[in-house]
């Protein structure tokens, strides 16, 4: 089974990670979780360890903190649907999408692809 964005994705990227994060809201803050069983891969063993240690880096922190921020002034929503991109530096894009779900945000991480 496959979790996340899968659609927001290039079909020419050979290596993706998706995720199904969890949006929970008390207190008036927001927070983004992951889901260790709720996430997989596209692409290659090796490069998938690659990719994962890039975004594990930094960009998939600044991409979930960027999500609460938009969940937290309700620019997003979990009642509503469209793909927001959260994060795109360095050729990484990190987009997320509530899809209507009523608590969860679909999420897809991966390199920018090469012009042809």
């Amino acid at each position: 089974m496959m979790f996340g964005l899968w659609g927001a994705c290039p079909e020419n990227v050979p290596t993706a990670w998706g995720a199904r994060a969890i949006v929970e809201r008390w207190n008036g803050k927001v927070s983004v979780g992951l889901v260790w069983d709720r996430q997989s891969w596209r692409g290659e063993e090796d490069e998938r360890r690659r990719f994962s240690e890039l975004i594990n880096d930094g960009p998939l922190k600044a991409a979930l903190k960027s999500a609460e921020e938009r969940f937290a002034s309700y620019e997003m929503s979990t009642s509503g649907e469209g793909v927001v991109t959260l994060y795109d530096k360095d050729g990484i894009i990190i987009k997320g999408d509530p899809r209507a779900s009523y608590g969860y945000l679909y999420l897809i991480a991966y390199e920018r692809p090469e012009a042809s």
